[in-house]
């Protein structure tokens, strides 16, 4: 009962029938290069002055900051959410090593880089889901032209708790990674 709470909390309502949601995995939606187009542009966006330092030094090891935000930008937005998972990922996936420019960070730092980077890693998340709710796609419950003013604002809103969720999911992911 109580982790039932837990997930219903960190990882949202689920969609009323009748209304479109963004899929966990954008690539369901767009190819994993027009996803990685969308990350590279959310991160190249920010604000400098939104993040303390252009580093990120965990354990002695110094990453860059934006590197760290692309890759937890595309590992959420493709459905990864695990800070462990992704870790575990990094030496597979040629995509993930890419990001990561070929230093691969360990999951504490993933974990660590989350909660101190959560504002602009959600902005980045939230660009990245706008851009695919945007989009024209028929075929996943948005029309293309004609629609009402109403329907922005729905997209809109639909991004930001698709943002906000991704994060829960992270933080859930690892939550029950670590008490196990």
């Amino acid at each position: 009962m109580k982790t039932d709470l837990l997930k219903r909390h960190w990882l949202g309502a689920q969609p009323q029938a009748g209304t479109a949601a963004l899929p966990d995995d954008l690539r369901e939606w767009m190819s994993d290069d027009r996803l990685v187009r969308l990350v590279f542009e959310a991160v190249a966006e920010l604000d400098p002055q939104q993040m303390p330092r252009r580093d990120f030094v965990h354990a002695g090891r110094t990453f860059p900051v934006a590197v760290m935000l692309t890759l937890l930008t595309y590992c959420y937005a493709s459905g990864r959410f695990g800070s462990q998972e992704i870790e575990e990922m990094l030496t597979g996936d040629p995509m993930l090593r890419y990001l990561c420019a070929g230093d691969e960070p360990p999951s504490t730092a993933i974990r660590r880089f989350r909660r101190v980077y959560r504002g602009p890693l959600s902005v980045c998340l939230l660009r990245v889901f706008l851009a695919a709710a945007l989009q024209p796609c028929d075929a996943h419950g948005w029309a293309k032209r004609g629609e009402p003013d109403g329907s922005a604002n729905h997209r809109i809103e639909t991004a930001a708790k698709a943002a906000e969720a991704a994060i829960g999911k992270a933080v859930f992911a690892d939550t029950t990674a670590l008490d196990v």
